[in-house]
Parts: structure tokens; sequence; C-alpha cells
């Protein structure tokens, strides 16, 4: 298997080697303006799905479980087979973007195989339209001399996505997990068929709305393909089968399924789910942890950027809540640090991780040290984004009116407000503005619901405020609305019974507003021992010690929490933060033959911008949106280095044959224009498109050290360097100088 899989890499590399700058489905130097004409989720022709897709091919991922799929398809490439096998594991282990990776990588190895398309129709399965695209190229290559089952398996999909099927997705789904049974009657020695009918009925209850009429039968179903195929990489649809329901049933089945699929991260989130629906929180957090190291390992190893993980983000917000839900504040704070050190994607207009640490604080109703913090903590203080100012202003507000210092939450409110006329003033965009009217409601909200008075009417609404709701319990407590702040905390209480500080709430206000039995009984085993986990410094377990002494519990009424043991699958798991990954060195022309390498800017960030050419139109476009911001980005000490796949030749002959350049490009090349006209750098830095064979364009920011702190690689320039200035200094300040590259 492994000398095939080599094989198969390089034989995808010699084929992108021959590309000289054109496309292969293009007679275009640029696909930029092809690519801003069409919309990635609704592509017109099956050539555009293929160009909204990924641009790498996929590599032989280990740790998956594809080692347990057994999916043959009608295919003579071995390497084809086993990239589908590989991406059958990707779906199953719902790495989406992955599965894509793979079945276009079938396709491009077996241009004729139906099969390949139709796993690309699986993998897109969140986006409709792209998916038809792909179901219809599958029906369309399954002619009469296909193998019956893949007759049968395209037929289905290609029937789910017909475009003159409108009827009801509850109703589609349902005739397809009909089809799917029907195939297992007639196949029953094709155990891939159980598996995706077992993926249906479970998944269909949240894709579609479908109901699961029998859990027990779908679970007997489940139970007996693990016992036939127990290292087959589906074991988590039974632990998603009874989430809802009876989440204890199979938390020792969740967490032993790492094991199969150790290398695939939403593996150890699914199980986390399971333990924190079943209430062992310090498991679930063990469990994320191992979900983040993991994705940590893959992007450092595959030289990616962290938003092009599947759900780095969302891993990372969901552990950070669990902490401080769970009273363990520090360890929060610690995975915020981690978050806010990860770069931004600026084109999802992403608005940091610092609302972590923030919320984090607030639910736990340390004021005094978030007041602190937004002073003094560098991680919080390294944006200069107009909307993380106005964030802030805002966040010191609502402590210090919490903290009863109304004239300094004034003073802060004061300077929101200039700060959101200033950027009308100066023109952000519309998500910012947007963001910072935010700010400023809530701000005025919160002020107007602690100087509230019952003559007023009605009281102000925390609905519409972006808060936790432990914080709006906290503010809503200490506006004297204790009656509210209960009823608000009983509902979080009844829907999440064990999260520790929740419920330490929960029993701290049912005592003060009467309800003593209420504030007694969730003091159980579970809760005393979850206790022991929280920090010591917060208010709750004093104030809890007092309830316990009315149960007679002992003085020191915490328990010992059961230490939970990973899997052995978790060992090694990979890293407990983000590195950035190396910046390749390299040693290029100018258009006066003079030699340009990284390594000669030691010590200096750099931004490098590659481009198609000093007459692609495009890309002087390009060229032209920094030109405002090159002072600005040379005052914060960043070089900038163009590389192009011109010839030193061609630079000389454009650009101009003395040092002077000639007149029209002197402003727009003020840095130096460097020559790769062998596309070896170009390929270095993975800005080709191997499915298309050809060039795109990248900018990409090295910090001092080396490292690669962010980059965008596609067929469009980037075309925000506003942004980007904004977020390299952020970068540059939380990461550092250290080394040379």
């Amino acid at each position: 298997m492994r000398s095939s899989n080599l094989f198969l890499l390089a034989a995808l590399l010699l084929a992108a080697s021959t590309a000289e700058g054109q496309y292969r489905n293009y007679s275009l130097r640029c696909l930029a303006p092809l690519v801003e004409s069409m919309d990635p989720n609704a592509p017109r022709t099956l050539q555009e799905a293929f160009l909204a897709g990924p641009k790498e091919f996929a590599r032989p991922l280990e740790g998956i479980g594809a080692e347990a799929i057994d999916f043959p398809i009608s295919t003579e490439s071995e390497e084809a087979q086993s990239m589908f096998n590989q991406g059958v594991a990707l779906l199953h282990v719902l790495w989406y973007k992955e599965a894509e990776r793979a079945f276009r990588t079938v396709v491009e190895l077996d241009p004729d195989c139906p099969m390949g398309y139709w796993g690309l129709a699986q993998a897109y399965e969140q986006s409709p339209q792209r998916a038809r695209i792909f179901a219809t190229a599958a029906k369309d290559r399954c002619d009469r001399n296909r193998p019956a089952i893949e007759q049968r398996w395209t037929a289905l999909l290609s029937a789910y996505y017909s475009e003159t099927n409108e009827t009801d997705l509850v109703i589609r789904s349902s005739s397809r997990i009909q089809a799917l049974e029907e195939m297992s009657l007639d196949f029953p020695a094709h155990r891939e068929i159980r598996a995706f009918l077992i993926r249906r009925l479970t998944l269909d209850q949240f894709v579609a709305g479908l109901p699961v009429t029998s859990l027990l039968g779908v679970d007997t179903l489940a139970a007996e393909f693990a016992k036939e195929a127990p290292e087959h990489p589906s074991r988590h649809y039974r632990v998603f089968l009874w989430l809802q329901r009876r989440p204890n049933r199979l938390v020792t089945e969740a967490i032993e399924m790492t094991q199969f699929s150790p290398r695939a991260a939403g593996i150890w989130r699914y199980s986390a789910e399971a333990c924190l629906t079943a209430g062992q929180s310090a498991m679930a957090a063990l469990l994320l942890e191992a979900a983040l190291q993991t994705d940590h390992r893959d992007l450092l190893e595959r030289n990616l950027m962290p938003w092009q993980a599947q759900n780095l983000a969302a891993n990372y917000e969901t552990l950070v809540n669990l902490l401080a839900h769970s009273g363990r504040i520090d360890e929060a704070l610690e995975w915020s640090e981690r978050a806010l050190l990860l770069p931004g994607n600026l084109t999802n207009n992403n608005a940091g991780a610092e609302k972590l640490w923030v919320h984090a604080l607030m639910i736990s109703g340390q004021w005094e040290r978030l007041l602190r913090d937004l002073e003094t903590s560098p991680m919080l203080r390294a944006s200069d984004l107009t909307r993380d100012h106005a964030s802030r202003l805002a966040w010191k507000g609502i402590a210090h009116l919490a903290l009863g210092q109304l004239e300094q939450a004034d003073a802060a409110g004061k300077k929101l407000e200039q700060v959101e006329r200033d950027a009308i003033i100066k023109g952000v965009s519309s998500f910012d503005e947007t963001a910072i009217a935010k700010s400023r409601k809530s701000l005025e909200t919160i002020r107007k619901l602690l100087l509230f008075t019952p003559a007023e009417d009605p009281a102000p609404s925390l609905d519409d405020i972006a808060l936790p709701s432990l914080a709006k319990v906290r503010l809503l407590e200490i506006s004297g609305r204790q009656g509210e702040a209960f009823h608000r905390i009983e509902e979080d209480f009844e829907s999440l019974p064990y999260q520790w500080l929740t419920t330490a709430t929960y029993c701290r206000l049912a005592m003060q507003t009467g309800h003593q039995r209420e504030a007694l009984f969730p003091i159980n085993r579970r809760f005393r021992a979850d206790a022991s986990l929280a920090d010591s410094n917060l208010s709750e377990l004093s104030e809890i010690a007092a309830l316990a002494g009315r149960l007679q519990l002992p003085e020191n009424w915490m328990l010992p929490a059961p230490q939970p043991e990973l899997p052995k699958s978790a060992e090694n798991a990979g890293l407990s933060r983000w590195q950035a990954p190396k910046a390749p060195d390299f040693e290029l022309a100018d258009r006066l033959g003079d030699t340009h390498s990284l390594s000669q800017y030691r010590g200096r960030p750099v931004l490098l911008n590659f481009f198609l050419g000093v007459q692609c139109a495009f890309c002087l476009e390009q060229f032209d949106t920094f030109k405002p911001f090159l002072p600005s980005f040379s005052e914060a000490g960043i070089e900038i280095v163009a590389v192009s796949i011109d010839s030193p030749e061609r630079l000389k002959e454009v650009l101009g044959t003395a040092a002077e350049m000639n007149p029209g490009y002197q402003t727009r090349f003020p840095f130096p224009v460097l020559a790769d006209p062998e596309i070896n750098v170009f390929r270095t830095y993975r800005v080709f498109d191997e499915f298309e064979s050809g060039p795109m364009h990248a900018t990409i920011l090295i910090g001092p050290d080396g490292n690669i702190l962010w980059r965008n690689i596609g067929h469009n320039p980037f075309k925000e360097p506003d942004r980007l200035l904004h977020e390299a200094k952020r970068l540059l300040q939380l990461h550092g100088s250290g080394s040379s590259p």
C-alpha cells in the first residue's frame, strides 16, 4: 500500500510539473476574472465546480480508519481505488474538506470513473447545488457496462438531487433510506451499503429532520455492523443516535472509538460531546484538548493555516466555554490565549478570540480582574482594529457598571461614542460599523438595566445582548432583579444540569429567592467531585459551603474528582498549540540580475506577493490597492517582496532596462520584483493549482523568525491590505521577533 501511495504522489506531481503558465481547462493566463464571475456554491458547469474546489492533490492519510474500508469501484487504477477508500473513510468521520480532496484526486487519476464524482456529491451534501452537479456527472458516466451496484449507487444519488425533484426533504431522505435498504438486500456481501444505511438512519434526523422511529432497531443494526467490522470509522453513528435520549448508554463506546480514527479531530470532538451530554465534563475537556492537539499537528505537518482545519475555531470555543462553565477559569484563559495566537481568516471578517477570554471572566464574576486584563494584557490589546477597540471599551464599561463605578463606566461610554463617530466619518465596512454599534448599544442597555427603578416601565431586556447567559444572570442579580435572574439560571440548569458553575449559581439564587429544596437538591456526589476541579478563588465555593452545612455535610464537603484517562490513541496526539510552519528559503534574480534570498531579510518580517506577471491586469490591480498602504507597512517594519512568473529578461523589458524603472512602474513596484519563470518557488510555497496545472496568486506574511504567520492563496489576488496590515501588526506583536529565517 505504501509503495502505491508513493507512486500516486509521484504521478500526480509529474503531471503538474509540465505546466507553463496556462491552465489545463482554460486558455487564460489568470483565472481571477473567471473565478470572480461565478458563485462557488452554485456552479453552472462541472468545470466551474472543479475550479471552486481544492487546489492540491490528496496525500495518503494515516489514522483515519481507511484500512477498514472495503469499497471496490470499477477502475484500473490502484491509486484511484486507494484514494477512493480514503475518501469514504473521511466521509464517515465527517471530514468533508479532505473527503472532497480525496475524491477529486480519484477523478484526476481516472476521469471516467463514475464513483469519483459520486464521492464528490457525498462530500458536498451541505451544498446541494454543487452536489447536484457531481451527482449528475456520476450518473452520466455510469452506463450499462458498469457494475450493477455502481449503477444503483449513482441512480440513487441522482434521484435524490434531481432538479425536477421538488419533494419535501424529509420524503426525499426517507426514499433514499428505502433505496439503501433495497440495495442492502440485493447486495448482502457489500458491507459499505450497510455503513451508509446506518449513516443515513442516524444523521438524517439532524440533516433533514427525519425522526428515527426506533432507536433500538437502528442501534441493533449498528452494533451488529460494529461486531462484523470493529475498526470501521463509522462507530460514532451509534453515539449520535443516543445523544438526545440516553447519552450515558454509549459513553464507553464513545471514548473507545477514538482508537480507530485517532488522526481525525472530529472523532475526538464527537466523543467529547457524548461525554459532556452525559455529565462527564472532565473527560469531555480532555477529549476536546485531544481534538485541538490533533488539528494542531495536522496543520503543521501539512503546512496549512488554522482556518483550513474543519472545526478548529468551534473546538476552541467549545473547550473554553466548557472549562469556564466548569469553574476552571484559569485553564479557560490559557486556551483563550492559544486561540488569540491563531492568525485570522480576513475574508470571513473574524472578530478574534478576545471574547472567549472576556466571557470566561464575566461568567465567573471576576470584574476587577477583567478590568486589569483589558488594561494590561498584551493578548487582549494586540489588535488595533476599530471594532476591537470598541469591544474593549464596551467590556470596560460593563465591568465598571458591575462594580458600581458609574463615572468610569460613563467615561468608557463617551469614548465608545467617539470611536463610533470617527469610524463613520473615516468610513469602515458595514460589518465593522454594525459591530461597533452593537457594542455601544450593549453598554447602553446594561447601564439602563443597572440604573433601572421600579417606577420605569418596561425594564430593559438583555435578550439581544451578545453575552453568555450566565453573565446576564450576574448582571440581573447586580441590578437587584433576583427573581428574573433565578428564572434565567433555572432554564440554563434544566438544559445543562452538569455545568458546575451554572449549577452552583442556581443553588445560590434558589436559596436567595426562597427555593430552599431546589437549592439543596443538586448538591450530590457528582457536583461535590466537580467542585474540586474549580478554581479555589471562586466565590461560589464559599457560598456552596454554607449550603453544604445545611445538608450536614463535613466541613471539607468536596469530594476527590475522578481522574479520567484518555485511551492510548491519545498518546502523542499532537501539539498543545498552533505552530506556524517554516517558510522555505529561496534565491531568485530581479530584473537587473541581482540575486535575492529570504535569508537576507533575517530578523525582519516579510510580505511575499506572488503574482502572474507584470502584464496581468488583475495582478496590477492588486498592487494598486496596496499602494496607499505601503508607507504603513514600512512603518510597521514589514518588507514587501513580489515574486513573478516572468523571466528576469521580461521584467527588465517591461519595468526598465536601467536602475531607474520605466514611468508608471516606479510607484507601483517600490520593492523588489523577483523572477520565478520555472515556477519552482511558486510550487514550494504551494501557490500552484495541481488540478489545473498552473500558478495562482498568494500573499504570505513571514515573521522575523522565518515562520509563515498568515497567507492567502487562490486564483483571486488578495485585495484587503488594510485588514492585513492590522492582522500583521497583531500577529507580529503576539509572536515576537524570534530568530532568523
